[in-house]
């Protein structure tokens, strides 16, 4: 829908500029973005699965900037509708809060142990996904009953702009969950061996058929001279 209404059909009459405008700074990124995912899909096709460590990090790298690249996909739909249904004033104060989510996600990446905590990062911590969630639905709900009584904006362009503050705080929690996963896939590519042996995952799962892992040092189960030794 967003890509139509980017690129063949004008809303002006109903959304001004904002979806048309925005679509058009978008949606080329996403484009950019999907094929490159696309791409490296394609290449990962005809690449050999090494071990499932290897193959999870690459499946992971492959798969995130899609996924980071809904932003791209969702915003206009949902800025458009939303300071088309209730002006600029309420997306800045919905933007806020959402940064302020986002401030607390990048704080927690900090020293989890540091006791002393200033009144900034005190609210700060205030912002988790529970409360940023209670204030957006909240403020989304006051100004879609005014609508009711007020008759301004249709229902379903009401609903609509919920997009917005519902898919954001959402899509930010779920690319700090990709990176850090991707971060972690680093260090078990790096230390393979320990991990395998660690997490008790016999050779053939590991290099997923016998004949590969006949090709490597047996890590799980151990040789009996290595279990001996």
């Amino acid at each position: 829908m967003i890509v139509g209404i980017g690129t063949t059909i004008s809303l002006d009459n109903l959304f001004g500029i904002n979806i048309p405008l925005l679509s058009k700074i978008f949606v080329p990124i996403f484009i950019i973005i999907g094929s490159l995912s696309e791409l490296g899909f394609l290449i990962s096709v005809f690449i050999p699965r090494k071990n499932i460590a290897e193959f999870g990090l690459r499946s992971d790298i492959i798969w995130s900037p899609l996924i980071f690249g809904m932003i791209f996909l969702v915003v206009p739909l949902g800025v458009g509708s939303l300071i088309y249904s209730y002006g600029y004033t309420v997306f800045l104060i919905q933007t806020i809060v959402i940064l302020l989510y986002l401030v607390f996600k990048i704080s927690t990446l900090g020293n989890k142990r540091e006791t002393k905590k200033t009144a900034y990062r005190r609210f700060i911590s205030w912002f988790n996904l529970g409360y940023t969630m209670i204030i957006l639905i909240a403020m989304d709900a006051t100004l879609i009953i005014i609508n009711l009584f007020t008759n301004k904006v249709p229902l379903g362009l009401s609903l609509i702009s919920m997009i917005y503050s519902i898919f954001m705080p959402f899509m930010i929690l779920f690319n700090f969950y990709m990176f850090g996963k991707i971060y972690k896939e680093i260090y078990v590519v790096k230390y393979a061996r320990q991990f395998q042996y660690d997490w008790k995952i016999p050779d053939e799962e590991w290099w997923f058929t016998a004949e590969a892992a006949a090709k490597h040092p047996r890590v799980y189960p151990p040789a009996k001279d290595d279990a001996q030794g």
